[in-house]
């Protein structure tokens, strides 16, 4: 297995939050994210947010208890580590998708394992990697996909799931029809990972996660184990709301007059939903006392949106930093502002690896089509076009003097302009007809030497699938077919969580065969 690494498609961002981030912090505008990505900062802010308003030891017995329930016996033990008043929490979070997710998913979560271990190291504190599946949220279309290889190309599954729609999907239980057709989207070898009847989504999700990496043991989280836990925070968010309302707003504008992207648009956003019969129902924070005080006493009725979750957590958990992607980094530039206005610390906002798996077949098809490792990983836009066969080339080169001499010389027969027209459009029909020709015998040769065209699109479809980023779609075992996608975790586990470029896994053929 080898590991490459490179800017390229970062900075194909333009001018981002996490392009600064990553590449360039202190450029980044003042105060949005404090914190600079390193070790040393990471390990002298670790103090700062050790003290939170939950108790410890009741958030690690149920952070514990919800993992031994998932069978994930070593989420479990870290979770107890939460108890100890030194410790300090990685955060990282996802949507659960059909099959857990796409191969970003897995990053973070290598990413706050490696991170946590190495600032464990450095700091002499506790540090506990947390997965936070965001299972409360209610659009079932964005977490009903899973992508795959069908006859080369790469297809989105779904599960007919619209009975959920509106509600969280916490609640959402796969039918015996729901599990048999997503049983049908991956081999035998990988039948371990398919979902059982009953089963709920995030828990299928979860279970996936702690199969496919093992030896990353990680602490699983879903909002509602905590909830009963938040009464006193979603009173605050209810009280507070105007004000942190208008200080995302106006750092909203800040970052809007620098130049960047918002990510969320202050003018809507929910801070807070309500759980009803009927589903996930906005709620106003606009300082209504009697609403707040419901809210923190029935907190289980309550759940965030999505900037409300980051400082949901920093209140249950001592988080010290956020393994993000690109969009969560660009909305955490935008509510400093909202941990501040709620009396928590400003946890670190960390880049999340990036990366591109090259399986040994693709690998050699990039070297006979002279594309390099580094361009693999930032398009087709980027890669050299398959040169032309020479003999083919110089053939038609020949040819097509030939038959512009031939034209020329009738051109100069018709120069009375009578005849003019005619031979113009016979030069069109031979040109079209000779292109035509030319890919006809370029097809050929193609067929013939295995490589050219065709293995381009199947290498673009591959590494860029849909002419997306491939971490963004496919996962383990569409990125592993019929092989053991715990390959997921070996190739993460290469990966330095304090190297931030984007990485080129290329796997060799010894690497299938574990």
């Amino acid at each position: 297995m080898r590991v490459a690494s490179t800017e390229g498609p970062i900075r194909s961002q333009g001018q981002t939050i996490d392009t600064l981030l990553r590449l360039d912090p202190a450029a980044l505008p003042g105060g949005c994210l404090p914190h600079a990505p390193t070790l040393d900062a990471l390990a002298s802010h670790a103090a700062s947010v050790a003290d939170t308003p939950v108790d410890r030891a009741e958030v690690a017995a149920r952070l514990a208890q919800h993992n031994r329930e998932l069978g994930n016996e070593a989420g479990a033990l870290l979770a107890e580590r939460l108890a100890d008043p030194r410790a300090v929490v990685v955060m990282t979070g996802q949507q659960p998708w059909l099959y857990a997710g796409a191969s970003m998913l897995f990053a973070k979560i290598a990413g706050a394992i490696q991170l946590a271990r190495r600032l464990e190291d450095r700091a002499g504190v506790p540090a506990i990697p947390v997965f936070w599946n965001h299972s409360e949220d209610h659009d079932v279309d964005e977490m009903n996909r899973f992508f795959r290889f069908a006859s080369g190309e790469v297809v989105r599954e779904r599960l007919e799931l619209s009975r959920h729609a509106g509600h969280a999907i916490e609640t959402l239980a796969l039918s015996g029809a729901d599990a048999e057709l997503a049983a049908t989207w991956v081999p035998d070898e990988q039948g371990h990972l398919r979902p059982h009847s009953g089963e709920r989504l995030a828990g299928w999700a979860s279970r996936v996660v702690h199969e496919v990496m093992p030896d990353l043991p990680v602490v699983h989280v879903e909002p509602f184990v905590l909830r009963p836990l938040l009464g006193a925070f979603f009173g605050e968010v209810i009280r507070r709301g105007p004000d942190i309302l208008r200080a995302v707003a106006a750092r909203s504008r800040s970052l809007t007059d620098e130049g960047f992207e918002l990510q969320v648009d202050p003018k809507d956003v929910t801070l807070l939903f309500e759980l009803t019969d009927d589903g996930r129902v906005r709620v106003p924070v606009d300082g209504d006392e009697e609403l707040a005080s419901r809210a923190t006493a029935m907190p289980e009725s309550f759940s965030c949106g999505v900037l409300g979750r980051a400082a949901a957590q920093q209140h249950a958990l001592p988080v010290v930093a956020h393994v993000n992607g690109p969009a969560e980094n660009a909305y955490f530039a935008q509510i400093p502002d909202l941990f501040t206005a709620l009396g928590l610390p400003v946890p670190a906002a960390w880049p999340r690896p990036m990366l591109t798996v090259v399986g040994p077949d693709e690998a050699r098809t990039a070297e006979r089509l002279g594309i390099d490792t580094n361009s693999l990983a930032d398009g087709p836009s980027t890669w050299p076009e398959p040169p032309e066969p020479p003999a083919v080339a110089a053939l038609f080169a020949e040819a097509g003097a030939d038959l512009r001499a031939g034209v020329d010389k009738l051109r100069g027969d018709a120069a009375d302009g009578e005849l003019g027209e005619p031979v113009e459009a016979f030069n069109k029909r031979i040109t079209d007809a000779l292109a035509r020709l030319k890919r006809t015998f370029e097809k050929h040769r193609e067929r013939a030497g295995g490589v050219g065209r065709r293995g381009r699109r199947r290498l673009a479809e591959t590494l860029r699938p849909r002419g997306k980023p491939q971490e963004r779609l496919l996962g383990p075992i569409a990125l592993f077919r019929g092989r053991d996608p715990a390959l997921m975790s070996a190739a993460l586990s290469g990966i330095d969580p304090l190297d931030f470029r984007h990485h080129v896994v290329t796997l060799e053929d010894e690497d299938l065969s574990l």
